[in-house]
């Protein structure tokens, strides 16, 4: 008589980590435990970006720095199925960005605007960024005693007023964005912050270019090096960044 055995084999599954695709999920989930600024970030401006306690401190100097006006981090080595060069945002698609960030209890309103996060044409300029500033479009540039102590989107030429500064300072802010690239009206952005919705604004979200726009964050403060005359009111500038963060088809409570 003659039994015929099964040998059951466990095969273990072999988890591989995704490039990432145009259906959905993460694209990048940042941190910055392990104490260095990851090499898939390229610097803009000066080089200085470090990591202290576990986020990226951001500073800039408008007299000490080489380059007085910027400092930021650009991500790179993003999943080709979603992005042309490992970087720009393919036409037409949605894409959601997200960071925590923290404005230092010593932070005083300036006499000039500074960009904290923006995403830049291949060709052009910023498509939309969000900046410390006044009410009024370029504060500082032009008049220099307007004092920056606002959040503003701006999209295109227009600003869009997401409430006071102060009350953010020494605290962590996760700021959420969910933009469609689109030079048309059926564009879109969406702002949460800290979960809660902000604001929703429909249209033109870049200019014709032949890429799409790549994503920035930092600190950029075009006054300092276009009025060379202008005496800030807190001449050294100091952000926190952490949970850098891009996903397609997410969901707020889980972004």
């Amino acid at each position: 008589m003659f039994r015929i055995i099964f040998l059951l084999v466990a095969i273990p599954l072999l988890a591989v980590a995704s490039a990432g695709a145009n259906a959905g999920g993460s694209l990048l989930n940042a941190t910055f435990a392990d104490g260095k600024v990851p090499t898939s970030f390229d610097a803009s401006g000066n080089a200085t970006a470090r990591v202290v306690d576990g986020s990226v401190k951001i500073d800039l100097d408008r007299y000490k720095d080489k380059t007085p006006e910027r400092t930021e981090l650009v991500p790179k080595k993003l999943p080709a199925t979603a992005f042309d060069d490992g970087k720009y945002a393919q036409k037409g698609d949605e894409y959601w960005y997200g960071m925590r960030m923290m404005v230092p209890s010593t932070w005083k309103a300036d006499n000039s605007y500074e960009v904290v996060t923006q995403w830049h044409g291949l060709n052009q300029g910023a498509a939309i960024a969000l900046r410390m500033d006044c009410l009024g479009i370029s504060a500082g540039l032009h008049q220099k005693k307007e004092i920056a102590d606002k959040w503003l989107l701006m999209v295109g030429n227009k600003a869009y007023n997401l409430g006071d500064i102060a009350p953010t300072a020494g605290k962590w802010v996760d700021w959420v964005f969910r933009i469609r690239w689109s030079t048309s009206g059926n564009g879109r952005v969406t702002v949460w912050r800290n979960k809660q919705w902000v604001k929703d604004i429909s249209g033109a979200t870049m200019q014709a270019d032949s890429r799409g726009p790549f994503w920035k964050f930092g600190i950029y403060k075009s006054p300092w090096d276009q009025v060379p005359s202008l005496k800030p009111i807190q001449s050294h500038r100091t952000l926190y960044f952490d949970n850098i963060r891009i996903a397609q088809n997410a969901a707020i409570n889980s972004f």
